[in-house]
């Protein structure tokens, strides 16, 4: 039997706690019914949880988080950062489980700089940051293709395929945030990868908030430099991963998981047909993701692993195949042909690519290479590319 005693009026429900002075609440506050539901069902905790936000923090973190008299959040004795308790509301509020937010916290503050936790407590602030089960977040990059895979765009010497851990000496990355680009591994917000890698191929990785070295002041803290961060995905659109690791909303969104998605396909036609081994090992990765949303997850070197692996995501994914043949019931979304990759040339490349194959010029202008590239998609499908 509940301990718990309560007086309900027109305005008002008091709720009387063994131990604390009884409270009073407002009939139409928001707390009101969720307290009164959990009245009828006898579960004090719930109350407890609902009534005493110390009693509520230690609740829904399983004791691993608590309160102090002045509402201030700690885990293991250390104070929570103030962004992440304004992400637990949001995980609350979602029926989210907070133990990632538990963990990131934990990982803040093993970082050895007290400055740098700080700078990225600005980074979470201001950016909507995909947090991983084991406190770890997301960010994202702008990598360009060579014959050895993805590199990063500064060098060209750091390797950056799927499910490589990327690392350099940690004192070797400046940590001065009043400087902008300088040494250390750059990740970025979504929107500033967009905005300034619009050429480049976009990949999500994983960084542990303790490899985390600077944050610069300038670019509306959505850059940051780091020793270390694991790549997770190449992007198949140019949208954020929200829900790729822990859900942000309640559906995960689509061609943003590395792992095989199966896609049921209809009757095929043999109308049209890629023979992958005419294809250079770039352009059957290009292809295996347009059509299916699908990472390959072997280094270009190896045609013959790349064709391997291509030919079995066309197969989970209902496509027909004879050899190294897949046949495609529409065109395939990308250009076939090795030399029109259009997605990795720039706007003028383009319109002297088209002019050249079908003498057909594109009207738009070169400012736009989104439209361009439109344009030129539409001219070689009339022309039978």
């Amino acid at each position: 039997m509940s301990d718990i005693k309560w007086v309900k009026s027109a305005d008002y429900l008091v709720v009387i706690v063994p131990g604390k002075a009884p409270i009073s609440l407002d009939a139409k506050s928001d707390v009101c019914p969720k307290v009164e539901k959990a009245i009828i069902e006898k579960d004090d905790k719930k109350i407890r949880a609902l009534l005493f936000p110390e009693e509520k923090i230690k609740t829904i973190s399983g004791g691993k988080m608590e309160m102090d008299g002045n509402g201030v959040i700690k885990v293991e004795g250390s104070i929570v950062d103030p962004v992440i308790q304004k992400y637990i509301k949001i995980f609350e509020k979602g029926n989210l489980s907070i133990d990632p937010l538990v963990n990131l916290a934990k990982k803040i503050q093993l970082n050895e700089s007290s400055w740098v936790r700080e700078q990225l407590s600005r980074f979470l602030r201001d950016n909507t940051v995909p947090i991983t089960p084991d406190g770890c977040f997301i960010g994202y990059k702008g990598v360009k293709r060579s014959e050895e895979g993805l590199v990063d765009c500064y060098s060209g010497t750091f390797c950056h395929d799927i499910g490589t851990v990327v690392r350099m000496d940690r004192a070797d990355v400046n940590s001065d945030p009043r400087r902008s680009c300088e040494a250390g591994l750059h990740v970025a917000a979504h929107g500033y990868v967009k905005d300034c890698y619009n050429d480049n191929t976009h990949i999500a990785v994983k960084v542990d908030p303790i490899d985390v070295v600077s944050v610069p002041y300038d670019y509306d803290n959505q850059k940051m430099r780091t020793c270390g961060y694991e790549v997770l995905a190449l992007m198949g659109s140019k949208e954020p991963i929200e829900d790729y690791i822990f859900p942000w909303s309640s559906k995960p969104k689509k061609g943003f998981d590395p792992k095989l998605s199966k896609k049921p396909r209809g009757k095929y036609q043999k109308n049209f047909k890629v023979d992958l081994k005419e294809l250079p090992a770039r352009q059957i990765f290009d292809l295996v993701m347009a059509e299916t949303n699908n990472v390959i997850t072997v280094g270009q070197k190896n045609k013959d692993r790349v064709i391997k692996h291509a030919i079995r995501i066309f197969k989970e994914n209902n496509y027909k195949v004879d050899k190294t043949i897949v046949h495609f019931v529409n065109p395939p979304s990308i250009e076939i042909e090795a030399a029109l990759n259009l997605s990795h040339l720039s706007a003028n490349q383009i319109i002297e690519l088209v002019k050249k194959k079908v003498g057909v010029p594109i009207t738009i202008s070169s400012k736009s290479k989104k439209a361009v590239l439109k344009q030129a998609k539409q001219i070689l499908k009339d022309n039978g590319f």
